[in-house]
Formats: structure tokens, C-alpha cells, sequence
């Protein structure tokens, strides 16, 4: 271990709330809330997952699509030139679209139309329910409302956080002084969103790697 990387003296390769490069979630890092199971493609089928800025919609629309292939698809905002993709040379049955609410609306018809007419499953990231519009063109739906965070989740979150990190993982974890009390604060402030409670919780662990015994 270097006596000069203050999480090395915590038992930690790096602070387990970084930031990270990509939405997709490792396995050893995948938490079942309950929608860990893709849809199955070809159904017809219109599956969205709805949820605040934050709430891991993204991480979702990627762990299924590990699972199933098709294409992804990010509508950025304001550019509205951009269709969403109705096939994929992958997996021609089932198509992932994130942000699909900042779609416009005689886009997201016509492309729902189009995979209607392909017997695709379309999956959507959404703020909003797109519902109406998916049953207007046919499809069956089916909604996901990712649960809220709370301080019980949030626990169990940090605990696989910082497992995945620990240079000797025999070795228990260090203890952060998480009380249920700080993880409900946490959790509030969060709003429902995990992205913010890394935050809180990598500054957290930044100050206690930084009074730790060298």
C-alpha cells in the first residue's frame, strides 16, 4: 500500500463514490431494485422508465441492453434533427431511446409508428409518461417508476460501493460513520437523485481519507 494516497490507508484502491466515465454499471456494482430483467424483443411492446434527472434511468436503458443488444439512442436537447433509430443491425427487434420526452412529438410518432410496423420492442427513458403516444400508434404498454432513495437503499448502495473498491476484499470495510440520520439527510437533499448522493458521499470519504493515519 503507498503511505501517500490517503485512500490506501483507508483499505480503499480510490474513493468508491468517483464519478464515472459511463453510465453503464459494472456487475459488481449492479444493485436489483427490481427491473433488472430486460424486455424481450419483437413484442410490440412499449416499456418506459420513468424517473427525476439522476435516478439511473440511463444505467437501466444500458444494464438491458447489455442483455439484449439493439441500438441505443440519446436525444440530446434542443437538436431535433437527430431520429431515433427504428432498427439495429445487433439485434433488428428492440431499440433503446433516452431523454425520449425531448423527442418531437411528430418524430417520436412517426419513428413509433415505423417500429410498430417492425414488431420492435422500443425502450424509453423518460421524465414524463409517453403512454398515450406509444398506445395511439399500437403498442402495448408497460411502465417502470424507478423507486425512491432512501436512506435503507442508500446504505445498501454504499456498502456495494465501497466493497468494489476495498484492496483486500476479505477485509471488512472501513467504517464512514454513516448513521441513519446522516443517510436520510443525504438521501433528502439527494431529491431522488443518485447521481447527487455520490456526490455527498465522495466528499464525505474525501475528508475521512484525508484524517486518517498515514
Amino acid at each position: 500500500m503507498s503511505g501517500l494516497d490517503p485512500y490506501h490507508a483507508l483499505g480503499l484502491r480510490r474513493n468508491p463514490f468517483y464519478a464515472p466515465s459511463s453510465l453503464q454499471i459494472p456487475p459488481e456494482r449492479w444493485l436489483d431494485w427490481g427491473y433488472s430483467q430486460a424486455p424481450a424483443p419483437g413484442e410490440r411492446l412499449f416499456v418506459q422508465i420513468l424517473g427525476v434527472k439522476g435516478a439511473g434511468k440511463t444505467s437501466h436503458l444500458l444494464h438491458w441492453q447489455a442483455q439484449t443488444g439493439g441500438a441505443y439512442f440519446y436525444q440530446p436537447p434542443w437538436d431535433w434533427r437527430a431520429f431515433p433509430p427504428t432498427a439495429s443491425p445487433e439485434s433488428p427487434l428492440i431499440v433503446y431511446w433516452d431523454e425520449a420526452n425531448r423527442i418531437p412529438l411528430p418524430t417520436l410518432l412517426w419513428s413509433l409508428g415505423r417500429a410498430y410496423r417492425d414488431f420492435l420492442t422500443v425502450v424509453v427513458g423518460a421524465h414524463w409518461n409517453l403512454a398515450p403516444w406509444a398506445r395511439m400508434t399500437g403498442f402495448s404498454v408497460q411502465t417502470r417508476r424507478l423507486g425512491m432513495l432512501t436512506a435503507e437503499r442508500l446504505e445498501v448502495w454504499a456498502t456495494r460501493q465501497l466493497q468494489a473498491e476495498l484492496i483486500f476484499p476479505d477485509l471488512p470495510a472501513p467504517d464512514l460513520a454513516l448513521t441513519p440520520e446522516i443517510l436520510a439527510e443525504i438521501a433528502a437533499q439527494s431529491q431522488g437523485s443518485w447521481r447527487q448522493a455520490a456526490s455527498f458521499l465522495h466528499r464525505w470519504t474525501a475528508r475521512l481519507a484525508q484524517k486518517a493515519p498515514k
